[in-house]
């Protein structure tokens, strides 16, 4: 068997290179306006109008945006099941926390302690549900069919996060169900 006399950096460099590329083209290297145009194609909006203003958070202050975005449905999960009740819900919601669309402000949160490719695959769950609210509008809680409406989306959300995560991340530590939203 003959060797080759060629120096080993001759055949990593172009291994390297093909690396780099691949890396370049993943998801990580993804900028939110790609992310969110990528959103948009998934769910077949075809005018999906601005993006919305994206915020990176630590846990805090996620947690307190959440909190505050989500006054109203507090509020009825304590006339519906009590204070204890609704404390309890409200702190699922607030440990399970990776991101949230406020719809008051037309903002996004995702939380900057998230690995890069978790952080856009929130980012896509919640640019879904931004899309939703532009072309649907917002949920009226108290009409029927709400609590499905809201399931549906919240899937619908989920499964594009699924599917931003297996085409784009090879983190397998990404592989989490996507964030839950009242």
């Amino acid at each position: 068997m003959k060797q080759s006399n060629r120096p080993i950096c001759f055949m990593v460099i172009p291994l390297t290179l093909a690396l780099v590329l691949f890396w370049n083209e993943s998801g990580y290297c993804m900028e939110p306006e790609k992310i969110f145009a990528w959103v948009a194609g998934q769910m077949n909006v075809a005018d999906p109008g601005p993006p919305p203003a994206v915020s990176y958070v630590d846990k805090a202050e996620l947690q307190a945006h959440f909190t505050r975005a989500n006054r109203g449905s507090y509020l009825r999960w304590e006339a519906r099941y009590g204070k204890r009740k609704a404390k309890e819900f409200l702190n699922t919601y607030l440990k399970a926390l990776a991101g949230m669309f406020d719809a008051d402000t037309k903002s996004i949160y995702v939380g900057r302690f998230l690995t890069k490719c978790r952080q856009q695959a929130v980012l896509a769950h919640e640019m879904t549900h931004y899309l939703q609210v532009r072309t649907g509008g917002r949920v009226d809680p108290e009409a029927d069919g709400a609590d499905q409406l809201k399931l549906w989306q919240e899937m619908q959300a989920a499964a594009i996060e699924q599917r931003y995560v297996k085409l784009f991340c090879a983190d397998a530590n990404a592989r989490h169900p996507g964030p839950i939203t009242p």
